[in-house]
């Protein structure tokens, strides 16, 4: 029914082929070289034409075999949003604006506990007060003891009479963007196996890692590099973790892909459908099942592209990162 409706909005318009497209294109640029007036090499080495066609997916023979990678949620739009959260001594505000971010449509909470690395259980009650576990996913960033921050969270819904098998989100250990960033070692790769088992048994509802692969661009990298730098990580983390006994499917399970989406646009929506068919690829190669070789991607604006004095121009830039997040 929906194509024949399609057919029937553009039955008047005649199908304009490739070659006359590039005749009009010609006509148009008066002699003008076709290749410097319209084509532009991106910082990735690659040369981006202007304009493509569906008959241009006909050399793509990696697309063939895509399957659930083009809709990874449990829905056709499986995607939510996520409120960044950044905790001060102020306890009770912090509260409200959680509150009022839940309220304002938000589906899960990204707690930045870089201030404050070692968890408090203290401050895990007053911030999540009222918030309904259950239902809302949890994320955190920036904790170094992921084990203590786990079990804080377990004593806590066990207070407020919540299963912790119904916990949602990710813990955010992340010894290997930490050692990146810092150049020191801060975690025992041991442990984080453990961790991961741990987590699995109880509460398979939440991730334990996080690949930060945002931190590469934000260092100013190619969007390629952060491909590259954050997918060499997450093979990393699987090679570690099955090395220690775990599962390559609870491996995988465990990790969350952390990516920043710059102002390119399309080539941004590219990259986070890039990071799906590479993974499938190294995900395959760890041994788990074609069907079930998804990774699960956070995607929030980059920061190296904002301006002090313009917040008008941030609000441009923000609004179409999220779109390519949302269309990726």
């Amino acid at each position: 029914m929906k194509e024949e409706v399609q057919k029937q909005l553009f039955a008047d318009f005649p199908e304009i082929t490739t070659k006359a497209w590039e005749e009009k294109i010609k006509a148009d640029l008066r002699g003008a070289d076709y290749n410097k007036k319209l084509i532009w090499k991106s910082d990735e080495g690659i040369h981006v034409k202007p304009y493509y066609r569906e008959e241009d997916l006909d050399s793509l023979t990696y697309l063939d075999h895509l399957g659930q990678l083009r809709a990874p949620g449990s829905a056709p739009n499986g995607w939510i949003i996520c409120q960044d959260i950044y905790p001060n001594a102020d306890t009770g505000k912090i509260n409200q604006r959680i509150k009022t971010a839940l309220k304002g449509g938000a589906q899960a909470l990204r707690i930045h506990l870089n201030k404050c690395p070692i968890p408090d259980i203290k401050l895990l009650e007053s911030m999540l007060d009222g918030v309904p576990l259950g239902e809302t996913e949890i994320h955190f960033e920036g904790c170094l003891c992921a084990d203590s921050l786990f079990d804080m969270l377990g004593k806590y819904t066990s207070s407020k009479g919540v299963d912790s098998a119904y916990l949602k989100g990710s813990l955010g250990a992340d010894p290997l963007g930490k050692m990146a960033r810092l150049g020191v070692p801060i975690a025992s790769m041991e442990n984080l196996g453990k961790l991961v088992q741990k987590v699995y048994e109880t509460s398979p509802g939440l991730r334990v890692v996080e690949v930060n692969a945002a931190l590469i661009q934000n260092a100013g990298s190619t969007l390629v590099e952060e491909l590259a730098f954050g997918l060499a990580m997450a093979s990393e983390y699987m090679a570690i973790l099955c090395g220690h006994g775990i599962d390559p499917t609870v491996a995988q399970d465990s990790l969350q892909l952390s990516l920043a989406t710059g102002s390119n646009y399309f080539m941004e929506i590219a990259k986070l459908r890039a990071a799906r068919i590479l993974w499938s690829k190294i995900s395959e190669a760890y041994g788990v099942e074609t069907s079930k070789n998804i990774i699960h991607i956070h995607s929030t604006s980059s920061q190296w592209n904002m301006t002090l004095y313009d917040p008008y121009v941030n609000m441009l830039r923000g609004t179409t990162e999220a779109m390519s997040s949302i269309i990726g």
